[in-house]
């Protein structure tokens, strides 16, 4: 469901693992999951709508793979 309403994002997965959470993944493990000027405006254009939706009461953002934006494991 969630992939399917999210479907244009390039640089986010989207699910929801339990009622009225929404569980954002930033995907770019080929630059160490750091944003470029698409994954910022992606984060951004989600973040509003996702604070629109009333539905939603909890937003989780995680980094997938096991390195952060600094490249450390």
């Amino acid at each position: 469901m969630a992939q399917e309403k999210y479907a244009g994002y390039t640089h986010l997965l989207f699910e929801y693992p339990a009622e009225r959470i929404l569980k954002i993944t930033i995907n770019r493990p080929e630059k160490n999951n750091a944003l470029d000027e698409t994954g910022h405006r992606e984060l951004i254009y989600v973040w509003r709508n996702a604070h629109n939706l009333v539905e939603l009461g909890k937003r989780v953002v995680k980094i997938r793979d096991e390195k952060n934006s600094h490249g450390r494991p």
